[in-house]
């Protein structure tokens, strides 16, 4: 029975660090509100991340591979 219950504890306690790490933050969860998904994101990008994605190369943002954002392909109007 002690080691049942031994086996049940820390089976629990793994489980539930390895849920607690696989959580999404804050930017990536689609039932947050937006301003906080923002402020969350904005939080988290270093200084050189933001202008990179100001920058960009040609009609497309730069990826940032360390938080998970895709390039975004931009077109100029048809009066530029």
């Amino acid at each position: 029975m002690t080691r049942t219950k031994l086996f049940l504890f820390v089976f629990l306690t793994i489980t539930t660090a390895f849920i607690a790490q696989t959580e999404l933050p804050v930017y990536k969860n689609a039932n947050k509100k937006t301003q906080d998904r923002v402020d969350d994101l904005l939080k988290r990008m270093t200084v050189e991340e933001k202008v990179e994605l100001l920058g960009g190369n040609g009609m497309k943002t730069m990826v940032n591979n360390r938080l998970d954002i895709p390039e975004i392909i931009m077109t100029d109007g048809p009066l530029g």
